[in-house]
């Protein structure tokens, strides 16, 4: 697929899942077969290692947000879909898998 496919992106919001469930929703993100692809994962101010998580992961696609302040959960999502550039947004929660065709398969749809 070419960049020239609308840009797709995918909000992970996060609080206290680094040794839990993080890697694996984030892994999950990456392994997409899709090419234009954004990952924005938000730190809900995070007392654990997220930030240290997210960094173990080379790929220039991740965007990492770190909030200052616990915001709650609902307006985390929303830091992810305010941060976003893509035309379109799947907001993936961080103890949530994804196959590596979901997102080709959604976007054959547009």
């Amino acid at each position: 697929m070419s960049s020239n496919f609308p840009r797709v992106t995918i909000g992970i919001p996060t609080f206290n899942r680094a040794d839990k469930t993080l890697s694996a929703a984030i892994h999950s993100a990456c392994s997409q077969g899709y090419d234009n692809l954004e990952i924005i994962v938000s730190d809900n101010c995070s007392t654990d290692n997220t930030q240290e998580t997210v960094a173990s992961f080379d790929d220039p696609r991740i965007t990492y947000i770190r909030q200052p302040t616990n915001i709650g959960a609902n307006n985390n999502y929303n830091a992810c879909l305010h941060a976003a550039s893509g035309d379109y947004f799947l907001l993936l929660h961080d103890d949530d898998l994804i196959d590596p065709d979901f997102v080709s398969t959604c976007m054959q749809e547009t």
